[in-house]
């Protein structure tokens, strides 16, 4: 019986070289040429790669190298879909009402804000590469997202440096709307720093590159994202549920009954599918 073949186009991060894309991935059990493109320009045909070296974000497998063979496996990769934007949001709003009973409107709105700011860029970068250039989905998360004009920006906006030094100075000048708002982002991007593997960011940049890669991912089932995603699904609801008994005007307590319902059926898709 002949090995099988199988062939994939994958990313993979070799330390120091920054990132490369193959553009063939043939392989049979025990062989494994792989010829990688830097931009377009070969480099080469490699080996063996380390296992730690492997960063892979095919939309369809996920390979694991070792020394001797490797392994396919099913694998979601980063995209839009699956951004928990709308929990930063509202945990920022629940926060709004624990903190006071009833605050001004400008404070919720602010800190709510907050919770969403972060992610503005990538939002832009999504529509603006989807609808304006139409760039395929696979090269946009896969390669852009990491490596184009873009990435500063989205680096910037979850810096544990930018963040705090804006809270830090919003509070000196007694500035309390910036204050909340600065807050809320910094929480924001203090809990993205923990739920962040494949796709973490570089939190201290420009001081350095360094990333925390964490051994949790708000959507990888390899990093236990089926886990991480069902318990944030779960404390959402039940945020909802209580913030419903907050608002006494039958059109907040609508709106909200609406969102929850959209967690739970997104919840339930998730389990059943």
């Amino acid at each position: 019986m002949s090995p099988s073949v199988a062939a994939c186009k994958c990313v993979v991060m070799l330390p120091g070289n920054g990132l490369i894309t193959s553009t063939t991935c043939d392989f049979v059990l025990n062989y494994m040429p792989i010829t990688f493109e830097v931009f377009g320009r070969e480099v080469g045909t490699i080996m063996r790669i380390p296992n730690s070296a492997i960063k892979s974000m095919c939309a369809k497998c996920y390979f694991i190298l070792s020394s001797h063979y490797i392994h396919a496996q099913n694998i979601q990769y980063a995209s839009l879909a699956n951004m928990i934007t709308p929990s930063h949001m509202i945990y920022s709003w629940a926060f709004a009402k624990i903190a006071r009973q009833r605050p001004k409107r400008i404070d919720t709105l602010l800190i709510v804000s907050g919770g969403f700011i972060p992610d503005v860029p990538t939002y832009l970068f999504f529509f603006v590469n989807t609808f304006i250039l139409g760039t395929s989905q696979q090269l946009m998360w896969d390669t852009l997202y990491f490596d184009s004009v873009w990435s500063p920006y989205i680096t910037l906006s979850h810096s544990l440096l930018l963040w705090p030094l804006l809270l830090l100075f919003a509070t000196i000048a007694k500035q309390r709307l910036l204050q909340l708002f600065s807050a809320s982002a910094f929480a924001h991007v203090v809990l993205d720093f923990f739920v962040h593997h494949d796709d973490a960011y570089r939190h201290f940049w420009p001081l350095t590159n360094w990333k925390f890669l964490s051994p949790l991912s708000y959507y990888d089932p390899q990093y236990y994202g089926t886990w991480v995603s069902t318990i944030d699904s779960l404390l959402i609801i039940g945020l909802l549920a209580w913030l419903s008994t907050i608002y006494t005007n039958t059109r907040s307590r609508i709106g909200i009954g609406i969102i929850i319902l959209l967690y739970v059926a997104a919840l339930v898709a998730s389990i059943i599918f």
